[in-house]
């Protein structure tokens, strides 16, 4: 997860196996979905990861 303003990185999000290949935000909740070629999805909060 990246800071736009900082332009560093914040968090490292780890769970896939494969590389991401879908990410998708949420408009209103705080929520990150990502998809994966490993053929899985995972949902994280974007406050706790």
């Amino acid at each position: 997860v990246w800071d736009y303003q900082t332009k560093s990185c914040v968090q490292t999000l780890e769970g896939h196996t494969h590389n991401v290949s879908a990410v998708c935000f949420h408009p209103e909740l705080p929520i990150i979905i990502t998809g994966s070629e490993d053929g899985t999805v995972r949902i994280w909060h974007s406050t706790t990861y």
